[in-house]
């Protein structure tokens, strides 16, 4: 075996893992974001988005989609998001959300 290539494979793997972890809240926070702009088809916005991959839970606070007719409007607001959604049922391809609030 070849400990050298071993070694950095291992290292360029541990990043890219570590990368992709604390790099997964911005990149779900942009799709969020681009999927409520292209369903309301105006702006919107979000103050904090807080995703947890170890309980798989959501949390958004001050969501903000602007109204397309009137762009200095907002179409609607909502102070705080909660989700919790349990992990087994995923297995069987089915999604069960505990709480939203």
């Amino acid at each position: 075996m070849r400990w050298k290539a071993f070694i950095a494979v291992i290292i360029i793997l541990t990043g890219s893992i570590a990368g992709y972890l604390f790099m997964l809240d911005s990149l779900m926070e942009r799709a969020f974001i681009y999927g409520s702009q292209q369903v309301f088809g105006a702006k919107a916005e979000v103050a904090l988005f807080d995703f947890r991959l170890s309980d798989l839970s959501i949390e958004i606070h001050q969501y903000r989609v602007a109204d397309k007719d009137a762009p200095m409007k907002n179409l609607f607001e909502i102070g705080r998001i909660h989700a919790d959604v349990q992990i087994v049922p995923l297995l069987e391809k089915k999604v069960v959300i505990n709480e939203v609030a």
